[in-house]
């Protein structure tokens, strides 16, 4: 039963794979901003919250990564 246990637990601790960064030092000043209005809400319009994103990709191929964002009102 104890070795039942003891292999629930985690073999090692995860290395950091993603550090935060501030728009300054990244340069990028992003924000999806909702605002609501009669005609553009979470009643009347189901996926609200839904919308945004982030792709990258080298579109122009010069070796770089393109980040494109997305958002519901962009």
């Amino acid at each position: 039963m104890l070795f039942g246990f003891s292999a629930c637990e985690p073999a090692s601790k995860a290395s950091v794979v993603f550090t935060s960064l501030s728009a300054e030092d990244s340069g990028i000043h992003f924000s999806n901003d909702l605002t609501y209005t009669e005609e553009y809400n979470p009643y009347t319009y189901r996926n609200f919250y839904n919308g945004g994103g982030v792709a990258l990709g080298d579109i122009n191929n010069d070796g770089l990564l393109d980040i494109y964002f997305t958002g519901n009102l962009v």
